[in-house]
C-alpha cells in the first residue's frame, strides 16, 4: 500500500457539547426525550451517502483528498494533493462546499517562491474557525535542494487564499533538512497547533510541533521521544494526529521507534504553549511483540480540554502475522488506560483477515465516528467508517464508491469532520474505471 494511503488524519479539531466520559449518558437521555415527544431515537451511527469525486484544477488527472473542516452551518474546506498530466508534477490544492450542498472545483495553492520546478507539494491538513477563516499546512520540494521537501502553511481570509509560506523549524535542525507540516488543529481564530516532521542535526526523522498564539506562531519544537526511544541516530519519531481544545494546549499522537527497534505509539501534551516529553502507549493484548511489533495512533480528539480525549490506531496483531488491526483508548478526567481496547470492524463483504486502518477521526455531541480503510473479499480495498455511541463501537459500514469507480476501486477515506450528530464529511481516494487514483468526498446525516 502506498504510504500516502497509510498516513493520517484528522485531526482534532472538534468541539465536542459533552464530553466522552458523559457520552453514553447523553445518548441514553437523548433517546428518552425523543420518546417522550413521540419522535424517533437518534441513529446509533451515520449513514453515508454514496461518495462522489470532485473536479480537479485544470490539467488534472489524479487526485487525493488527505484532510477537511467543517464549521457549523455545514461549511466544509477539503485538502488534498493532484497530478497534471502534462508534467507529472503534484501540486497542493483545495475545495470548498461554501456552505452549500455542491463542491465548488478545487484549485491549486499558490507555494512559496523558493518552490522546485518540479514541487511535488501535498496540502495535507487543514482547519476551519469558520467558513472564512482556515489555515492549511503541507509541504513542497524546494529548488536550493530539489529532492528535499519543506513545510509550508497557508491561510484562508474572506475567500482568499495567502501565498503559503515556510515556518521556522526547531532549533537542532539538520543543515539540510527534510521537512513536512501534516496535522494542524485551531482552537479558535489565531490559536492553534501544528505537527510535522524534520531531519534533526544527529539524522534523526523527529517531530516537530508549532503552536500559534494570537494569530502568530512560535519556532518549531522538537518533541522528545518516550523514555524507551532509541538512541541518537536511530530515533523514528512521525505524528499522525493533533487535537487542540484550547490556546496553547494540544494533544499530539503517532509513532516511534524503540531502543529494541520496536514501533510503538505515543502521545504528548503541550500545556500553554509548552510541550512535554512524550509518553509511551500499550498496545492491546493480542498485539505482537519484540521485533515485528509495530503500533501508532493515527488521529485524536479532545474536549474542552486536555484531559478528555478519545484516539483511535492500528497495531500489528499475533493472531495473523502482518495482519493490522484497530483499537481505540478513551482518557477520562486525565486518566489514560495503561494499553488501548481492539474493536474489529467488519463490513458485509470483508476479506479474512480484514486488514482494516483507521485514519480521521471526528466526535461531534454523543459519540464519535473514524474513518479508514479495510480489504474487500476479492481484491482491492473500501471506504470504512466506524461510530462510537452508547459507549461502544457500532457495527461498522462500508462508504460507497462513486458511480464512476473500477470494480476494484480501492477506495480508502483519510478524514472526517462533523458539525452536528452525524453531520458530517468524509474525504479520501477511489481508483476510477480509467485507472487513475481520484479525489471523493461522501457526506452523512
Amino acid at each position: 500500500m502506498d504510504e500516502r494511503l497509510r498516513r493520517i488524519a484528522g485531526r482534532r479539531r472538534l468541539r465536542w457539547s459533552v464530553s466522552l466520559a458523559s457520552a453514553a449518558v447523553a445518548v441514553t437521555a437523548g433517546v428518552t426525550l425523543a420518546a417522550s415527544a413521540g419522535a424517533a431515537p437518534p441513529p446509533a451511527s451515520p449513514a453515508w451517502q454514496q461518495g462522489t469525486g470532485i473536479t480537479l484544477p485544470t490539467g488534472g488527472v489524479r487526485g487525493l483528498l488527505l484532510g477537511v473542516s467543517c464549521t457549523s452551518g455545514g461549511a466544509c474546506v477539503a485538502s488534498g494533493q493532484y497530478q497534471k498530466s502534462a508534467t507529472g508534477t503534484t501540486l497542493a490544492m483545495v475545495i470548498s462546499n461554501g456552505g452549500g450542498t455542491s463542491w465548488l472545483p478545487a484549485h491549486a495553492l499558490a507555494l512559496p517562491k523558493t518552490a522546485a520546478s518540479v514541487p511535488q507539494a501535498v496540502a495535507s491538513d487543514v482547519a476551519c474557525t469558520s467558513a472564512t477563516s482556515c489555515q492549511v499546512v503541507g509541504r513542497f520540494r524546494y529548488a536550493r535542494h530539489p529532492t528535499k521537501n519543506n513545510a509550508f502553511i497557508a491561510v484562508l481570509t474572506g475567500t482568499t487564499w495567502s501565498r503559503a509560506r515556510t515556518m521556522s523549524l526547531p532549533a537542532n535542525k539538520a543543515t539540510v533538512t527534510n521537512a513536512t507540516l501534516s496535522q494542524i488543529s485551531c482552537a479558535s481564530q489565531g490559536n492553534c497547533g501544528a505537527l510535522g516532521t524534520y531531519i534533526d542535526n544527529k539524522g534523526d526523522l523527529a517531530t516537530s510541533a508549532f503552536i500559534e498564539t494570537n494569530g502568530t506562531w512560535a519556532q518549531g519544537v522538537h518533541i522528545v521521544p518516550p523514555s524507551n526511544g532509541g538512541a541518537a541516530g536511530k530515533q523514528n519519531v512521525q505524528p499522525f494526529g493533533i487535537s487542540c481544545p484550547a490556546a496553547g494546549d494540544c494533544v499530539a499522537v503517532g509513532k516511534y521507534k524503540t531502543t529494541g527497534g520496536d514501533i510503538e505509539p505515543f502521545r504528548a501534551t503541550s500545556t500553554n504553549g509548552v510541550w512535554a516529553r512524550a509518553v509511551r502507549v500499550g498496545l492491546p493484548a493480542g498485539a505482537i511483540t519484540g521485533s515485528n511489533q509495530q503500533g501508532d495512533f493515527h488521529a485524536v480528539s479532545c474536549t474542552t480540554d486536555t484531559a478528555n480525549c478519545f484516539a483511535v490506531g492500528n497495531y500489528r496483531t499475533a493472531v495473523v502475522v502482518h495482519s493490522n488491526a484497530v483499537y481505540s483508548l478513551l482518557q477520562t478526567a486525565g486518566t489514560w488506560p495503561s494499553a488501548g481496547t481492539a474493536f474489529h470492524p467488519a463490513p458485509a463483504g470483508v476479506a479474512s483477515p480484514p486488514v482494516p486502518q483507521d485514519n480521521g477521526l471526528a466526535c461531534p455531541s454523543g459519540g464519535c465516528v473514524t474513518v479508514g480503510f479495510y480489504s474487500i473479499s476479492g481484491g482491492g480495498v473500501g471506504g470504512l467508517s466506524d461510530a462510537y455511541s452508547g459507549g461502544t463501537w457500532q457495527p461498522a459500514a462500508q462508504i460507497q464508491n462513486p458511480g464512476d469507480a473500477a470494480a476494484t476501486g480501492n477506495t480508502v477515506m483519510k478524514d472526517v469532520s462533523c458539525w452536528g450528530t452525524w453531520s458530517c464529511v468524509a474525504v479520501g481516494g477511489y481508483t476510477n474505471k480509467a485507472g487513475h487514483q481520484q479525489a471523493m468526498i461522501a457526506t452523512s446525516s
